[in-house]
Order: C-alpha cells, then structure tokens, then sequence
C-alpha cells in the first residue's frame, strides 16, 4: 500500500511539474507596426463582420495592415508570455485585459490588437500576435 501511495504521488508530482514546464515553455511571435488613421479607417471597412474570426482570418486580414505600415515595424519571435503581458501593460491594457488578450491567443492561436500611437493621433499602432 505504502509503494501504491508512493507511485501515485510521483505520478501527480510529474504531471504537475510537466503541466507547470509546459506553460512555461509557450512563446509568442509578434508583428508591431503604425499605419495611418486613414489607411486604418480603410482596411477595417475591408473585413466582413463575423461573430468569430479563423487562425487564417486573422492572419490574413495582419497582411492588409502589414502592407500599410510606416516606418515603424518590427517583429519578434521567442517572446515569453511575461513579455507580451509587459508589452500590453505598457501600452495602455488594464492587467486583466492583458490576461485574457494573452488567453485569446493561446485558445485561438493568434490575435490582431490595436492601440493609440502616442505621438500622433493621426496614426493607430497594430500589434499581430501569434502561439509559436
């Protein structure tokens, strides 16, 4: 009984411990980029209304605000979920928005935010974000 008792606890330590390295483990890529209030106001009329967006509606509709970016545009990948968390607290998301933008992506695989540029009101910043 005792080594019955003994092997179940390892096995709940293990899938612990595996569950815990697992999340830990996740990583983003991102895509940052600013585009004009207009070309903002242009795309976005583009995308058809749906209740819920694909992996591949996302990725897609990224590509139209990719090809309208100025200037500033960088990607990364290997981001932590600490990263993009920092990132979205940084840039105006409450902590529980930052939260479940991050579960978004990590149900759904990828997600396209925006958010003011800080600089101009003329421009709005994009933000693709995808699970690696």
């Amino acid at each position: 009984m005792k080594k019955l008792s003994l092997t179940l606890f390892y096995i709940v330590l293990f899938s612990l411990v595996s569950s815990c390295s697992l999340s830990k483990n996740e990583t983003f890529y991102y895509e940052l980029g600013r585009v004009s209030k207009n070309d903002y106001d242009a795309i976005v009329a583009t995308i058809p209304l749906k209740e819920t967006y694909t992996y591949n509606d996302v990725k897609s509709y990224r590509l139209k605000f990719r090809e309208k970016y100025q200037y500033d545009f960088s990607s990364q990948p290997n981001n932590t979920e600490e990263d993009i968390y920092s990132f979205l607290t940084t840039r105006g998301f409450s902590p529980s928005e930052a939260n479940s933008e991050i579960d978004v992506i990590k149900n759904r695989g990828n997600r396209l935010l925006f958010f003011n540029y800080a600089y101009s009101s003329s421009y709005i910043m994009w933000m693709y974000i995808e699970l690696q």
